[in-house]
């Protein structure tokens, strides 16, 4: 195996996690019928989670784009996602849902950073070893 095919292996495996959470996300932005109250305010809860899921598989998959347009993209789609609601009839438009949306991008954001953080962090900076 060449290096090169490693590279599009890994990134269209990426590629693949992307597809694969960006349609769950739409399935459950466009099923007709609400999620069923498990507990109060599950719509809050799965609006957050599944955004800050889309927004993590984005980062991921789109590692070489530049941070601050995805950030601002994920952002942008967070408020007109809700909007994707008002073609079902069974569903409604909901400000805190949007709050949801936009809290999960800002969860993932923050992950990112972290984690973008403690990997510099830790890496071994081999400018200063004896070879």
């Amino acid at each position: 195996m060449r290096y090169g095919d490693h590279i599009n292996k890994e990134y269209a495996l990426r590629i693949l996690i992307f597809i694969v959470i960006l349609l769950a996300a739409l399935v459950g932005l466009l099923n007709p019928k609400p999620p069923p109250a498990l507990f109060p305010h599950i719509g809050f809860v799965l609006h957050c989670i599944g955004f800050a899921t889309l927004s993590l598989a984005t980062r991921i998959a789109f590692r070489h784009c530049p941070a601050q347009w995805l950030w601002t993209i994920l952002l942008c789609c967070a408020p007109l996602a809700e909007f994707l609601q008002l073609l079902q009839p069974l569903r409604s438009f909901s400000r805190t849902d949007i709050y949801a949306n936009l809290l999960g991008v800002a969860l993932a954001a923050l992950l990112w950073f972290v984690y973008t953080y403690l990997k510099r962090r830790w890496q071994p900076n081999t400018m200063y070893t004896n070879h």
